[in-house]
């Protein structure tokens, strides 16, 4: 078994054999990105929500970490399937950079359109008229709170999230626990720094520690990421350095936490485990896209999943007790039994974003995938542009957090497990609609009632 408990040595770092042309790709992409960074730091500021979302899903675990795929480190956490997944490195690695020429192509296109966002103005509505009320985050945090009571009654106080996996009967409270207490680390963090609150933001900074007991470390983490990437966005500054050291300490603070997290669920904070953090996130598990990518190419006979996986996602609101199918046809199962892992109780590999779609329709699923994502994010792009001419920094975060949820809501096809997520998310939207027209409703019955009672005649409309 792999152990990733072995000190790190500085002795023992190696990248391996990284084939000359994989070095050639690397620099000539990173020499792109950063000038694509630049350009947009002359235009916008040191962060813009496009450059975040291609740094983050496409330059740091397909270009970046390309490098590291070939290292015999990798062994600590695939065992000896490191030596039969790396001859697929290459092939993993140039699917990934088709879609990343298509992703960019198509975002560049559709950030010079103005083509509709079904469903945007929904997302606004429903939060700014109903869930970031007094009354709309009280009614969140008592489903949080029930769900939350449901949850360690079932399945425990910590590590919920592996014994629902385990148990498919739980998963879809495990599942809704999870999605509402996301939801609402957003909305208490953004509300606790617009309205000036403390006690929002601790009741936010306490759903972030209830998350990390239920088990999801990288879902947490990676939320905390966003926000952070929201608060740098909205300040709009120009001063690069500056916010460098500031990324720097945020990334270290987050890599911090997930160590901690993790040897605390393994229940193991030894200096051994400490010290073999660096091999841990190079070559672990948390940025293992690319390698996790080739892993399955190299166990996989070429034959198209024609879209099961996808029916397995969109039939996600079925639990699989009750349609053992989507559970057969599902990602989860796919990925961990090809490459030997349990696929009962593992939620699967997470390979680059492109390759699901590749796995399933070649590269012609490749390409659609990578133009639709690539254009919606273009598109929102531009909506982000304009946010950011409003002169209040409290309101341009509000935006920028619809922004945010809305491209995360349509991003979830690039990996069908998180489509679930997606589905609670538009309840989530949908209750807030219902909940501001019963209130706009219920206002409007008050004013006629006042109205006759003063003996005036009735409003007709509430402005």
């Amino acid at each position: 078994m792999p152990n990733d408990t072995e000190p790190f040595r500085l002795e023992d770092f190696t990248l391996g054999n990284v084939p000359a042309d994989i070095w050639f790709s690397w620099a000539v992409l990173t020499v792109l990105m950063l000038g694509y960074w630049y350009r947009r730091y002359r235009q916008s500021g040191v962060l813009t929500f496009d450059v975040f979302f291609v740094g983050l899903y496409l330059y740091v675990p397909i270009v970046f970490m390309s490098l590291f795929a070939f290292s015999p480190l990798n062994s600590k956490a695939t065992g000896d399937a490191h030596w039969k997944y790396l001859p697929y490195i290459r092939e993993a690695f140039y699917v990934s950079v088709f879609g990343i020429v298509v992703f960019a192509a198509a975002a560049w296109l559709a950030a010079r359109k103005s083509a509709p966002l079904p469903g945007m103005r929904a997302v606004s509505h429903a939060l700014h008229e109903f869930w970031l009320k007094p009354y709309g985050l009280a009614i969140l945090l008592g489903i949080i709170g029930i769900l939350a009571v449901g949850v360690v009654s079932t399945l425990g106080v910590t590590g919920s999230r592996d014994a629902a996996m385990q148990n498919t009967e739980l998963r879809p409270m495990s599942h809704l626990f999870s999605a509402f207490a996301v939801i609402g680390m957003y909305l208490f963090l953004v509300e606790g720094y617009r309205r000036d609150s403390w006690l929002f933001t601790l009741i936010g900074v306490a759903l972030v520690v209830g998350l990390l007991a239920f088990g999801t470390r990288k879902l947490t983490v990676g939320t905390l990421l966003y926000y952070s990437a929201m608060r740098m966005i909205n300040l709009r500054t120009f001063k690069a350095g500056r916010a460098v050291v500031a990324g720097g300490v945020l990334a270290a603070l987050l890599v911090i936490l997930a160590i901690a997290v993790e040897a605390w669920r393994q229940q193991d904070l030894s200096p051994d485990r400490i010290a073999a953090a660096p091999v841990n996130i190079l070559f672990g598990n948390n940025l293992s896209e690319l390698r996790d990518f080739a892993w399955i190419l190299s166990n996989w006979d070429h034959e198209p999943l024609m879209g099961k996986t996808y029916v397995s996602g969109f039939l996600s609101f079925i639990p699989s007790f009750l349609l053992p199918e989507r559970r057969e046809w599902g990602w989860g199962q796919f990925s961990t039994e090809i490459t030997g892992l349990t696929g009962g109780t593992h939620p699967g590999l997470r390979p680059t974003i492109f390759a699901e779609a590749y796995f399933n329709f070649d590269l012609l699923g490749v390409f659609m995938l990578a133009a639709i994502i690539g254009g919606l994010l273009g598109r929102l792009s531009s909506v982000a542009e304009r946010l950011m001419q409003n002169t209040n920094q409290r309101e341009r975060l509000f935006g920028l957090m619809c922004v945010f949820l809305y491209f995360e809501f349509f991003f979830r096809l690039q990996q069908t497990p998180g489509i679930m997520v997606s589905y609670i998310e538009a309840i989530f939207v949908f209750m807030g609609l219902l909940g501001a027209l019963l209130v706009r409703k219920l206002s409007h019955s008050q004013i006629q009632m006042s109205a006759l009672t003063a003996g005036q005649p009735a409003l007709e409309r509430v402005p």
